[in-house]
């Protein structure tokens, strides 16, 4: 015999299996923390972990490193939610719009057209090496500055953000300045202007390096620190990815940023299709898939980290006037 449903809010269900959740929307979803947090190989923020609770109840994190134990945690809270909480007690599930159909459909569309082209890299990624010294020697702009990268990058009057990861907000207005601004800036910038970069540009008086403040982005940036376990195997396969990127993918590459780490930073135009066509292939040759976020900080050249200069490596002609 079925045993009786009790009655309970099956967001209390949640929030018993995954600790407090910030809910979202009248409680259709929530920012929660990660079950599988402790697998995750960058930091993790508070917003990088959502619960969904419109129909079955589903759990998303921007890390990829954590996607078993997510599926687990997923199944073990629908049973819960099965077995505690009566029929009809979530919000249905909202049906898709035409657009969002669209959407998934070429976003499927691009996810298949990086499997097909990641099979080069997949049966070897080595012939995309990219040595270091041919990576210098190739430079289109020998000798490029700090002050080169704002003007070749942006038009002049694109409002730019720079500083650290955490400088958000009215009391760091001053982070954002247009590329001309920044371009008559000492060179290199003072270590007082952080270490980041976001790629995308900001709309006038923007404080917040929020998704609703942006204005365009135009660009895409390649980077894994996590390709090998020997850091020098990693910049080595990284310089390769970015190669692969550029020259099987047929990507436009602007810029190769050392982090001063075990990392490279590969800036190419955003390709046609945008981040949902960009981030599976990007995701399919092991690229960390947060570093192609629009409003994501990333290093900028000339920043010093630990004693290592954040170098520019490389930088493409614009053709801009």
């Amino acid at each position: 015999m079925k045993e009786p449903s009790v009655d309970v809010d099956p967001r209390k269900v949640a929030e018993h299996e995954l600790g407090p959740v910030d809910w979202q929307e009248g409680g259709t979803w929530g920012y929660c923390k990660c079950p599988g947090a402790h697998l995750h190989n960058k930091p993790t923020r508070h917003r990088d972990c959502r619960v969904y609770m419109d129909g079955a109840p589903r759990i998303y994190c921007l890390h990829s490193s954590c996607s078993r134990t997510l599926m687990t945690a997923a199944d073990e809270l629908r049973g819960s939610v099965r077995a505690l909480c009566p029929e009809g007690s979530l919000p249905p599930r909202s049906l898709p719009t035409p657009e969002e159909l669209e959407r998934r459909r070429s976003k499927n569309a691009a996810l298949a057209a990086a499997l097909s082209i990641t099979e080069d890299w997949a049966k070897d990624w080595s012939q995309w090496r990219w040595p270091l010294e041919d990576l210098y020697r190739s430079n289109p702009r020998q000798g490029a500055t700090q002050t080169d990268f704002f003007r070749e990058m942006w038009s002049p009057s694109d409002v730019v953000w720079v500083g650290e990861a955490h400088h958000s907000g009215p009391p760091y207005y001053k982070r954002w300045m247009t590329a001309d601004d920044w371009a008559h800036m000492p060179d290199p910038l003072p270590e007082r202007f952080g270490h980041f970069i976001c790629p995308s540009t900001f709309q006038p008086g923007a404080m917040h390096r929020r998704k609703e403040h942006l204005l365009s982005c135009p660009f895409v940036i390649a980077e894994a620190d996590s390709l090998s376990e020997d850091p020098v195997e990693n910049l080595s396969r990284n310089l390769a990815a970015i190669r692969f990127l550029r020259d099987r993918a047929g990507w436009n590459l602007r810029a190769v940023i050392f982090s001063g780490s075990k990392s490279y930073h590969g800036w190419f135009d955003l390709p046609a299709g945008g981040h949902d066509h960009a981030v599976p292939l990007l995701k399919a040759i092991g690229c960390d898939p947060a570093a192609a976020r629009p409003t994501q900080p990333v290093r900028r050249p000339g920043a010093m980290r630990d004693g290592v200069e954040q170098k520019l490596c490389w930088l493409s002609h614009s053709g801009k006037p």
